[in-house]
C-alpha cells in the first residue's frame, strides 16, 4: 500500500496478512493490495467531507490533491474548519479508519456458512 496522510494512524497490517492468506498468487495478491488502497483513500474521503462543512468542501479537495502525504496541512485544515486542535482531527480519523479497517477485514475473512433451515452455522 502506498504511503497517504492517514498512513500509521491504524494498523492495517492484519488487512495485509489477510490478502496474503487469499491463496492468490503474486499479481493477483498485489491486484488485491491495490485495491484496498484504492478502497480506503475515498472512504476515508467521503468521511472527512461528511465532517466538514459543504462549503469547505472544494477547498478540502484542493489541499487534498496538492498535499495528499502532508498529514499536517490536511490534519490542520480539518482543524480550522471543524474549530477543533489537531490531536482532536488524529483521534476523530483513528475512529473512522478503524471502521474501515474493520469492514475490509469483514470482507476479505471467508464467510461462515449458516444453513437456513436451522440458522446453526455449518463449522
Amino acid at each position: 500500500m502506498s504511503t497517504l496522510f492517514w498512513d500509521g494512524i491504524v494498523d492495517f497490517s492484519g488487512v495485509k496478512v489477510l490478502i496474503q492468506e487469499t491463496g492468490y498468487s503474486g499479481m493477483d495478491r498485489e491486484e488485491l493490495d491495490k485495491l484496498v488502497d484504492a478502497t480506503i483513500t475515498p472512504k476515508i474521503m467521503e468521511k472527512i467531507l461528511d465532517d466538514i462543512p459543504e462549503e469547505r468542501h472544494e477547498d478540502f479537495l484542493v489541499v487534498f490533491s496538492e498535499k495528499l502525504h502532508d498529514r499536517d496541512a490536511i490534519f490542520g485544515f480539518i482543524a480550522e474548519v471543524k474549530g477543533i486542535k489537531g490531536e482532536e482531527v488524529e483521534e476523530m480519523m483513528k475512529g473512522k479508519l478503524e471502521g474501515i479497517k474493520d469492514g475490509l477485514l469483514q470482507g476479505l475473512r471467508p464467510r461462515d456458512e449458516i444453513t437456513a433451515e436451522t440458522g446453526v452455522s455449518k463449522r
